[in-house]
């Protein structure tokens, strides 16, 4: 076995917690000990049948916490032949998945990017994430804002080590954590965020493979929302070059069936090309007859008296699907004179009419029925 220079090095990032999933899901038991600064686990029995016993360290606090976490590293290492390299890399990823963006650049430096392209790069992988929890928590096509949910995930995802090779981030999301029990009937959100990003990546694929788009678009419960689809048009878009995508499941819970075989996809022209015609149909919402009310924010004319003229108003208007949103509205010579005064008064306007939304433009097409409503 290779012998390893820097212990440090190879430990560094497992946990005390990683170790103890790591020896339950190998059938050692943990034993109560008089000494409470100690951990002790029982295992498999050795050649004259007794019960093998590690003292794990309980606290990280320790002056020697780091010797005893490698002595026992190397202990597990020899007793299941693991190579060190192997089993940092299992115990790392024991408890957590690892999401992967690799990149190449195209001036060929594996060793660093340029500052503004790697904000590019981390906002799309933040909203990737932020997003994907949203419909975890709402299965909407586009979400105009990002709720509670989504902010709460940009909270609990880490950002992990930049890796070479290419040029590399990596994300990672914990999916079991000590002290919080597990729900035996649904995966943890943070789980089931990752789990919906490699379903939208699968559904790329196949609508690449099968020139058809509209595949994405049908998949929005399950996969990619517009702000997704979004998220990697923008990662992509950020060194105009391809990215590989990659996932590193957590060891101690298996992912569901049907993304159980993903291991990396590669996102070129093709794929940005299907996201973003994805992304603009996401937004779309079909024309209905609507009652809105709400607040003028912005007028605009070219001339407000004139038959050519064009007369266009901003009304805040709180739809009880999207929240609050901004609906364009042309309106005629009256109606326009009306939408001046009420702005200033600050008084409200309602009016019947067709919404639509095209794109990220929220529309109220056929007006009719305009009505001031003093306050």
């Amino acid at each position: 076995m290779t012998e390893i220079q820097s212990p440090s090095e190879l430990i560094r990032g497992i946990s005390i917690f990683d170790l103890r999933s790591f020896l339950k899901s190998k059938g050692w038991q943990e034993i109560a000990h008089r000494n409470s600064k100690l951990s002790v686990f029982q295992g498999p029995v050795n050649d004259a049948g007794v019960p093998l016993e590690l003292f794990l360290p309980y606290s990280n606090n320790f002056e020697d916490f780091d010797k005893r976490m490698y002595d026992i590293f190397r202990l597990i290492s020899n007793l299941y032949e693991i190579e060190p390299l192997k089993l940092a890399s299992l115990l790392k990823c024991f408890n957590r998945d690892n999401f992967f963006v690799k990149i190449s650049p195209n001036d060929k430096s594996l060793f660093s990017i340029p500052l503004e392209r790697a904000k590019k790069e981390i906002q799309g992988i933040r909203n990737l994430f932020v997003y994907s929890a949203c419909s975890e928590k709402k299965a909407l096509p586009h979400h105009v804002y990002p709720s509670t949910v989504g902010y709460q995930m940009a909270e609990k995802i880490r950002f992990g080590h930049t890796f070479h090779g290419s040029f590399g981030f990596s994300i990672e999301t914990p999916v079991i954590e000590e002290f919080k029990q597990l729900d035996l009937f649904s995966p943890p959100i943070e789980r089931r965020v990752i789990e919906r990003i490699v379903r939208g990546i699968k559904d790329t694929t196949e609508a690449v493979t099968k020139k058809d788009p509209d595949i994405l678009v049908a998949n929005f419960s399950s996969g990619f929302n517009s702000r997704m689809c979004e998220a990697i048009v923008e990662m992509g878009n950020a060194f105009e070059i391809p990215i590989e995508l990659s996932v590193q499941w957590a060891g101690n819970l298996p992912p569901s069936e049907d993304v159980l075989d993903f291991k990396s996809k590669m996102f070129g022209a093709e794929e940005i090309s299907c996201l973003k015609y994805a992304a603009e149909k996401l937004k779309e919402v079909l024309p209905e007859r609507t009652l809105i009310i709400g607040k003028v924010v912005n007028l605009h004319s070219n001339d407000p008296t004139s038959e050519n003229g064009k007369r266009t108003i901003i009304l805040k208007h709180y739809h009880e699907e999207y929240g609050n949103i901004d609906v364009r509205i042309e309106l005629g010579i009256s109606q326009y004179l009306q939408a001046i005064e009420a702005h200033k008064e600050r008084d409200l306007l309602e009016l019947q009419g067709l919404l639509e939304r095209k794109g990220s433009v929220w529309l109220l097409e056929a007006v009719s029925d305009l009505k001031v409503l003093k306050k």
